[in-house]
């Protein structure tokens, strides 16, 4: 079985077309994440969870974008949660623990049924407040 984490996409970006993981690197708390993923967690994947492009591979190039899905219309949240869970059963396994440390609008849709299919689901940063409070709590761990 493997581990995944998966990180949220962050509103600030950099301007210019680039992987993924280096698109969201202006973010404190982007950097805090993917520090603590990598030495805490330590994967065998890192896949991000962006409010355009849904599931997509740290490496996966993508282009400048501003949308986010709190904004989105509810029929537009049911359809990006719908294709997200289907691109996280394209991706992984039942079995699989799947790490989340992205907001709340982005997996809470998501972990009843991914727990149902048999998905290990762990939201690390659950109950640890706002962005703030996140940070302080990334920072103590690493």
């Amino acid at each position: 079985m493997k581990k995944i984490a998966i990180v949220g996409c962050t509103k600030s970006k950099k301007n210019i077309p680039c992987k993924a993981e280096e698109m969201y690197s202006p973010s404190t708390l982007f950097k805090l994440e993917m520090e603590y993923i990598k030495s805490n967690i330590k994967p065998d994947d890192i896949y991000i969870l962006s409010a355009k492009y849904g599931l997509i591979e740290k490496s996966t190039l993508i282009e400048p974008y501003n949308e986010y899905l709190k904004d989105k219309s509810k029929d537009a949240k049911r359809q990006w949660n719908e294709n997200v869970l289907k691109q996280i059963k394209a991706a992984f396994h039942a079995g699989d623990s799947i790490y989340f440390l992205c907001g709340k609008e982005y997996y809470k849709k998501l972990i009843t049924p991914l727990n149902q299919e048999g998905y290990i689901c762990v939201i690390p940063l659950q109950g640890k407040g706002g962005m703030g409070y996140q940070m302080q709590w990334l920072k103590e761990q690493l």
